[in-house]
Order: structure tokens, then C-alpha cells, then sequence
């Protein structure tokens, strides 16, 4: 597998797929928690998420969607958790978060010193509000993805399900991310965002081979992708990745295009 880095910690190299993860403590829930890098949340998406998908995602990655109800559960499930659990959804959810806690600082801190008995003045909610600094960490972050997996899973598993091949000698490629998402129409792709309020069809490629496409229909997707369709998609995959894209072969439009946004 080559491994394309944009922050340019590393070129591009072949590497093997146990090696590919690169940010450590992902999912620790960070400062103020009891153990700071506690492993809990991964152990957890692995044993209820990651491993029941194991096999159906396997099915589908080789050109079959299951037609068992547990195994269109399991992958909804994980397919919801790989919108919710990916970097960039992280990075939109803690600065949203960050910046509404800012707007709250004040009225937190007035209420607290009513709790403690006071009658604050203005001058007293200032003093104490500039006193303290709020932060948001990753604990944040695991209880966005525990408040809404149950729901995205349902939407995922309400949706239209289509396996798309990709033509002879073309393929689909992989980024941290995962999931494509488009607006109204399967041409009209757009930067990634949690969730569907920016795009209503979803793209997931599986394999080399394979990508599946998610949407309350289907239309234009039967069977085969057409080759320009297919790298205007992988494409827009190198331009979500937060840290790194994959694939099989050696794509110099992916070294290229990421040197132009370490540039910017």
C-alpha cells in the first residue's frame, strides 16, 4: 500500500497496513480525565462496532452487499462510526464546541458565584471569568460521537445501498476520512462535513474495487463508475484528507496536489 502524507512528515512510501496509523491517543479522552490516554473508546468501537463488521464489510469490499439484517446492521454501524470518528470530524466539533463555551464563560461564571452566595456585580464576573480558561478535549469529542451514533446509524441503514465497481484499469483510492459526500447530485461532491447536512449521498470506497454508494436513491449508480466520474471522486478524497491518503499504486496527481496545499 502506498501512503501519501500531506503534512509532510513522511514521502510517499509503500507501507504495510498495521503501520498506516499515524496520530497516536486518537480517541483518549485528554486532559482533566482521570487517565488522560485511556484506551477505553477504542476498545470499545472495536469490540461493538469494528469486529461484528469484520466479515460483512469483507462481503461488500469483494462485490457483495449481505442481505442478513444483523450484517446491514453491523455495517450501518460501522459505517455511522466512521463518519463520527474520523479526524475532521474532530476538528470541526471542538472548535464549534470551543467557541460556544467562550460565549457561555460569563454567565458560568456568574452562576457560580451565585452558587457560592454572592451578589456579583459586573466587575466580580469579569475578575473571576478572566481568572479561569476553558478548554475542550477529546472527551468532548466521545461524547458527540456517543450522543448521535445510534441515530446516524439508523439513517445509514434507512438509506438506498449500491456497490459501484470501479472500470478496468482504474481504482479507487482510501484517505482517513473515508466517506465522500455530494449535494443533490452524484456529481456535485463536496468538502467533507459530519452528518448530512452538507451532503445528502454518500460515497464509501471499500477496496481497490470497490466503493459502495448511500442514498435515498440510487440513480446513475449501476454497476460500473465511469472512469471521469471515478478520479474527480478520488480527487475530492485528496483534497478531504486530513492527514493521509492510500492506494495500490504510485498516483503522481496525489504527490502533486499535495505539495500545492503544503504550500498554502
Amino acid at each position: 500500500m502506498w501512503a501519501f502524507d500531506h503534512q509532510g512528515r513522511f514521502a510517499p512510501r509503500q507501507d504495510i497496513p498495521k503501520r498506516l496509523g499515524a496520530e497516536y491517543f486518537l480517541y483518549a479522552p485528554g486532559r482533566a480525565a482521570q487517565d488522560p490516554r485511556s484506551d477505553e473508546a477504542e476498545k470499545w468501537f472495536a469490540t461493538n462496532v469494528d469486529g461484528p463488521a469484520a466479515t460483512p464489510m469483507g462481503s461488500l469490499a469483494s462485490g457483495a452487499i449481505p442481505s442478513g439484517r444483523p450484517e446491514r446492521h453491523a455495517i450501518a454501524r460501522f459505517i455511522a462510526l466512521q463518519d463520527l470518528r474520523t479526524p475532521s470530524t474532530r476538528d470541526l466539533v471542538l472548535p464549534a464546541l470551543s467557541r460556544g463555551l467562550k460565549e457561555e464563560w460569563p454567565t458560568v461564571a456568574r452562576e457560580t458565584l451565585i452558587a457560592l452566595g454572592d451578589e456579583p456585580t459586573e466587575a466580580d464576573v469579569s475578575e473571576l471569568a478572566a481568572a479561569y480558561r476553558a478548554d475542550v478535549t477529546n472527551a468532548a469529542w466521545l461524547g458527540f460521537i456517543a450522543e448521535h451514533f445510534n441515530a446516524w446509524a439508523r439513517r445509514v441503514n434507512s438509506m438506498h445501498w449500491t456497490l459501484v465497481a470501479a472500470p478496468p484499469n482504474y481504482e479507487w483510492i482510501t484517505n482517513d476520512v473515508g466517506i465522500v459526500k455530494f449535494r443533490s447530485s452524484w456529481d456535485n461532491a463536496v468538502p467533507f462535513a459530519p452528518g448530512w447536512a452538507t451532503g445528502d449521498r454518500w460515497l464509501f470506497p471499500l477496496s481497490p474495487r470497490y466503493a459502495m454508494a448511500l442514498g435515498v436513491q440510487a440513480a446513475g449508480m449501476r454497476g460500473e463508475a465511469r472512469p471521469r466520474w471515478l478520479k474527480a471522486v478520488n480527487r475530492r478524497q485528496v483534497e478531504d484528507a486530513v492527514q493521509t491518503v492510500y492506494a495500490r499504486r504510485r498516483f503522481t496527481f496525489i504527490e502533486r496536489r499535495l505539495r500545492v496545499r503544503a504550500a498554502t
